[in-house]
C-alpha cells in the first residue's frame, strides 16, 4: 500500500521504515514518516530493548517496540511486510538556519535482509539525490531561491526506485 500510494502520488500518505545509521544495525528505530501535500513529518520509536538483529515480520517489530508505540502504529505495522533494504552515503550541509541540503550516493538495495543478499546488493539506477529539507516557516525563502537554480525540481523516492529495482 504504501508504495502504491507513492506512485499515485497521494497527497497525504504514510510510510514506516526501520532505520539505523552507520552500519550500527544494534541501534536501529522505528519511523513513520508522514506526507501531507507538500510536507513530511516523522515520527520516530525507539525499541524498548536493544536487540542484536533486525526483526524481519510485523511482529517482530511490534514485539521490539511495546508498550512505546500508539494502537495506530501498532494496527498499521501489522499491515505490513518490511522487505527492502537500502544503503547510501549521505552528506549534509545547512545552507541557512531552517534549510539542510542533503547529498545521497552509492545508494544500493536489496529485498532481503539474508547475508548472501547483502553481499550483492544491485546498484540504484539513480546515481545521486540531491534534496533540500527545510521548515514550513522557511518554505517561501526556499521555494524563491530553489527557483533560481538550473535544476529541474521532481518527486524521487528510494522506496520506490528499490522496489521496481528488486522486485524485477
Amino acid at each position: 500500500d504504501d508504495y502504491h500510494d507513492n506512485v499515485q502520488g497521494l497527497a497525504n500518505r504514510n510510510k514506516y521504515r526501520l532505520r539505523w545509521y552507520d552500519e550500527n544495525q544494534s541501534q536501529f528505530q522505528l519511523e513513520r514518516k508522514n506526507k501531507i501535500n507538500r510536507f513530511s513529518y516523522k515520527s520516530i520509536y525507539f525499541p524498548n530493548v536493544l536487540k542484536n538483529t533486525i526483526p524481519l515480520d510485523s511482529k517482530g517489530v511490534i514485539d521490539c517496540f511495546e508498550p512505546n508505540l500508539p494502537g495506530e502504529v501498532i494496527s498499521e505495522v501489522s499491515k505490513r511486510l518490511f522487505q527492502l533494504y537500502v544503503v547510501y552515503e549521505r552528506s549534509y550541509y545547512e545552507i541557512f538556519p531552517g534549510l539542510r541540503l542533503t547529498i545521497d550516493k552509492d545508494i544500493k538495495y536489496s529485498n532481503s535482509l539474508c547475508s548472501s543478499a547483502l553481499i550483492h546488493p544491485l546498484d540504484s539506477p539513480v546515481k545521486c539525490v540531491l534534496e533540500f529539507k527545510f521548515n514550513e516557516n522557511v518554505s517561501d525563502r526556499v521555494f524563491n531561491l530553489l527557483n533560481g537554480l538550473p535544476f529541474r525540481n521532481f518527486r524521487h523516492s528510494k522506496y520506490v526506485i528499490g522496489i521496481d529495482t528488486t522486485m524485477v
